[in-house]
């Protein structure tokens, strides 16, 4: 069961970052196109999934790393 609330909290942890990338890319004046290419999506499914992004202030992460909520798992450690 720990292994599958340590893979709960890693993707919440890649879902921000992927917004954070997402809403950075698009800041910068990256196309919908090229945010696609780099994520392995089409344009209509990077665009449908991150849109809001454009109409939304900057979306500030619910979690974060090194302030996790008080029910989240306990990162694991992994092995250098």
């Amino acid at each position: 069961m720990k292994a599958l609330e340590d893979t709960h909290f890693v993707r919440a942890l890649l879902d921000t970052a992927e917004l954070n990338a997402v809403h950075t890319a698009r800041t910068a004046g990256c196309s919908w196109a090229q945010i696609a290419v780099a994520l392995h999506l089409s344009k209509q499914a990077a665009w449908e999934k991150w849109h809001e992004l454009e109409t939304e202030p900057a979306m500030a992460p619910t979690t974060s790393p090194s302030h996790p909520p008080h029910d989240a798992p306990t990162p694991p450690v992994l092995p250098r």
